[in-house]
């Protein structure tokens, strides 16, 4: 009863002054939207409380992935169109997730697909990349550390100008 309006995350870990360097790795997901929030505040106040909308800027988040990074990260990986671990799909634009049926499940993906999705106006999806690159691994690590949260990291890349290029969605 007396945990009636607080989330499970909210209230202080008996691990908590070990989690400091995971919290400091995290925090500038939410310090877009407000500085002052500590990570125990953040976990009061936001976390399985309200949406969060992260724009910590490419500063922060081009070591953990840029552009070129993905096509060397498919050339690493046996990456294959809609297989289980190192999945890929290519979806027509605002079709709601649809596949694009050019890309048969069990194809490997080739190395030039960013070049090919962008030319094509199609979306390219990369499933687990906490799984196949090294900067994303280390970061999400933190992530599971603090929030206490199984974590997936998949990536959306769509070429400039498309009215919709994925439906909204959350994962």
């Amino acid at each position: 009863r007396g945990l009636i309006g607080r989330t499970r995350l909210s209230m202080p870990s008996s691990i908590e002054s070990k989690l400091g360097y995971d919290c400091e790795a995290v925090r500038p997901l939410w310090t877009s939207i407000n500085t002052r929030l500590s990570c125990l505040d953040f976990l009061r106040s936001h976390w399985e409380i309200k949406p969060l909308l992260s724009e910590p800027g490419a500063s922060w988040s081009e070591p953990l992935l840029s552009l070129p990074n993905v096509s060397t990260m498919v050339s690493m990986w046996p990456f294959r169109f809609m297989k289980n671990h190192a999945t890929a799909v290519i979806q027509k634009p605002g079709s709601g997730f649809l596949a694009d049926e050019r890309w048969p499940r069990g194809l490997d993906v080739p190395h030039d697909i960013v070049n090919v999705a962008v030319s094509e106006q199609r979306t390219l999806v990369l499933h687990n990349l906490e799984v196949y690159w090294p900067p994303i691994t280390r970061f999400i690590k933190h992530v599971v550390r603090y929030f206490h949260a199984y974590t997936q990291v998949n990536l959306y890349l769509s070429p400039a100008g498309l009215d919709v290029a994925t439906a909204p969605h959350q994962e």
